[in-house]
C-alpha cells in the first residue's frame, strides 16, 4: 500500500518513482536511467499546479541528495518557481553535504587527508592540522569556496613545478575582486568574517610579488578590529592566524609598512624584519624608521648594522618624555608623553617647586643603541639607564637624553667615537 503522501496523482508519475526508490531503498533494474528519469520527472513536478505536489517534488529531490544536483543546477531561471525551488534544494543539499564532510574532517586522525577539500594542503602547510587549524579551515571553506578553488589550483600547480603563471594571475585577480567586493560591504557596516580575512592572507601567500592593493588596504583596517583581534586572542586560533600574518607581512605595500612593522612586534612575527629593512633609508619618516629599527633589534642580526650607521647622523626627535628632577629613568613611569612641538604641562602630582625637566628620544640614539645590540655589546656602556623591551625590544625611555646642549654634545661625541671604532674594525677585517 502506498503512503498517504503518494495518492495524489496528479505528481508526475516519475517523481512517485524516485520518492519511492529513496524511501524503500530498493533499487530498480536500471537504476542509473530510472534514477535520472525520476529526478527530471521530480523537477518538472516543482511548477506543477498544486502547491502539495510542488512541495512533494521539492521534498523528493532533497532526499535524493547529490544525485540531484547536476539536474537542479540545470534549471532555466526563468522559469522562477521551479528555479527558486531548485536553489533551495541545491543549498540544502550542499549544507548537509558539507556538514558530513566538515565532521568527517575534523575527526579524521591523519593531517594528510584532505577528504579532497580545496587548498587544504596548502593551508596545513602554514598553520598546522590542529582542531582550531580545520576549524578555521572549514569556515573559510563556507564563506569564500571559490577563493579557496582558485588558491588550491595555484598551489597544486606550484607544487608541482608546473608552469603556474597563468593560475596565479587568476589567484591575483580573484583576490582583488573578493578584497573589493568584502570592502564595499564593510562600508554598508557588514564587519568581514574571519574566514573571508583568513582566505585573502592565504591567497596572498602564494603571490611572488606584493599582495594586491585592494588586499592589502581591507587587511590594514581589519587587523586591529573585530572579529580578527578577538581570534587572535584565543588560544589556539591565535598560532594560526599568526602563521598567516608572517606571511602576508612581507607582501605589504609601502602604504602598509607601519601597520605590518607594529604587527610584527606586537605578534613576534619576524618576517618583519623583511619590511624594516626596506625602511631605514634617511629619507623616510621618523616614526616609520622607529618601528623599522624595533624590528631590527628584534629580528635582525649584525649584517643589519650598516643600514643603521646613515642613521646615526640624523638628530631628528621621535619622542619626547617628561620627567621630574631627582627621579632615575625608571621611575618616570607613566608621565605622560608630550608630542614634539607641543607645550609641557605639569605632570600629575607635581608642585610648582619640584622643577620639571624632560628627554628626547632621537633617530641616532635609536640607531645607535640596536647597533650595539647586534653586535653584541653592553649598550649601558654608553646609555647608563639603558633597558631592554620585550615587545620593542628597547625601553625608548631608557635611551632618551636631555634636552641641553651640553648633554647633547656628550651624546653625539660618543656616537661619532663609536663609528669610529666600527669602521676601523671594518677596514681591519
Amino acid at each position: 500500500m502506498l503512503p498517504m503522501m503518494f495518492h495524489r496523482m496528479d505528481l508526475p508519475m516519475g517523481a512517485i518513482v524516485l520518492a519511492l526508490m529513496i524511501a524503500t531503498g530498493a533499487p530498480a533494474q536500471d537504476e542509473s536511467t530510472d534514477l535520472r528519469a525520476a529526478i527530471e520527472a521530480a523537477i518538472e513536478g516543482l511548477g506543477a499546479s498544486s502547491f502539495a505536489d510542488r512541495e512533494l517534488a521539492t521534498n523528493t529531490l532533497y532526499r535524493a541528495g547529490a544525485a540531484a544536483l547536476p539536474a537542479l543546477r540545470k534549471v532555466d531561471r526563468h522559469d522562477l518557481e521551479r528555479w527558486m525551488r531548485a536553489q533551495r534544494v541545491i543549498e540544502r543539499i550542499e549544507k548537509e553535504q558539507f556538514e558530513k564532510l566538515a565532521k568527517s574532517f575534523l575527526l579524521a586522525p591523519h593531517p594528510d587527508r584532505s577528504y579532497q577539500l580545496p587548498a587544504w594542503p596548502a593551508f596545513c602547510r602554514l598553520a598546522g592540522d590542529s582542531r582550531s587549524s580545520k576549524l578555521l579551515f572549514i569556515e573559510m571553506l563556507k564563506t569564500e569556496p571559490e577563493l579557496m578553488e582558485a588558491i588550491d589550483e595555484a598551489s597544486r600547480l606550484m607544487e608541482s613545478n608546473e608552469d603556474a603563471r597563468t593560475a596565479i594571475a587568476r589567484l591575483e585577480q580573484r583576490l582583488s575582486e573578493r578584497a573589493k567586493a568584502i570592502w564595499e560591504e564593510r562600508m554598508r557596516m557588514r564587519i568581514p568574517g574571519i574566514g573571508q580575512l583568513a582566505s585573502l592572507l592565504l591567497g596572498t601567500s602564494l603571490l611572488p610579488e606584493p599582495a594586491p592593493a585592494e588586499v592589502n588596504a581591507l587587511m590594514e583596517a581589519s587587523i586591529n578590529m573585530v572579529p580578527f583581534t578577538s581570534y587572535l586572542n584565543r588560544r589556539g586560533y591565535a598560532e594560526v592566524l599568526k602563521s598567516l600574518l608572517a606571511e602576508w607581512i612581507p607582501r605589504t605595500q609601502p602604504a602598509q609598512a607601519e601597520i605590518a612593522l607594529s604587527i610584527a612586534l606586537r605578534y613576534d612575527l619576524p618576517s618583519g624584519i623583511e619590511v624594516a629593512r626596506r625602511c631605514l633609508s634617511p629619507t623616510l619618516d621618523v616614526r616609520l624608521r622607529q618601528l623599522a629599527m624595533m624590528n631590527v633589534v628584534r629580528f635582525g642580526s649584525p649584517a643589519d648594522i650598516p643600514l643603521l650607521v646613515d642613521n646615526m647622523q640624523d638628530s631628528l626627535i621621535c619622542e619626547v618624555y617628561q620627567f621630574r628632577e631627582g627621579l632615575t629613568a625608571g621611575d618616570d613611569e607613566g608621565v605622560p608623553e608630550v608630542p614634539p612641538g607641543l607645550p609641557i604641562q605639569p605632570a600629575p602630582g607635581t608642585t610648582g617647586d619640584q622643577e620639571l625637566k624632560f628627554k628626547v628620544l632621537r633617530i641616532c640614539d635609536l640607531a645607535l643603541a640596536v647597533a650595539m645590540v647586534l653586535n653584541d655589546e653592553d649598550p649601558r656602556d654608553l646609555f647608563v639607564d639603558y633597558r631592554p623591551h620585550e615587545m620593542q625590544g628597547i625601553d625608548p625611555r631608557s635611551i632618551a637624553v636631555e634636552q641641553d646642549a651640553k648633554a647633547f654634545t656628550r651624546r653625539d661625541e660618543a656616537i661619532k667615537q663609536w663609528l669610529r671604532r666600527y669602521r676601523a674594525e671594518r677596514n681591519e677585517s
